[in-house]
């Protein structure tokens, strides 16, 4: 994996839940890894090819291999949130993931 090409910070967040004025349980995000990774926008023929789980994916985010990244996290990139929807593991050598996520607007 190329270190230069991990040119975005970005923060993993994990939801908890947290109680509102009247006691009811809110969910609030915390963050739990902030690390470099490169984010690339899918091609419509990527898009359509992806197995059904990933259709509704509009970005891959590649990073440093880490333990704990699941579809009910997140990731924060600025102002930018994105829903975890697949996390691909590079299982012979453990060292990226690759996430397919899609943008919340």
């Amino acid at each position: 994996m190329r270190a230069g090409a991990l040119n975005k910070r970005v923060s993993i967040q994990a939801p908890t839940e947290v109680p509102n004025d009247f006691g009811e349980p809110d969910v609030a995000w915390s963050t739990e890894i902030t690390d470099f990774a490169s984010i690339k926008s899918l091609t419509g023929r990527e898009f359509f090819a992806s197995q059904e789980i990933q259709a509704a994916a509009t970005h891959e985010i590649i990073m440093r291999f880490v333990i704990g990244v699941t579809p009910k996290k997140r990731i924060l990139y600025g102002s930018r949130i994105f829903d975890i929807l697949y996390v691909d593991i590079d299982t012979d050598k453990d060292v990226q993931l690759s996430i397919k996520v899609k943008e919340l607007v």
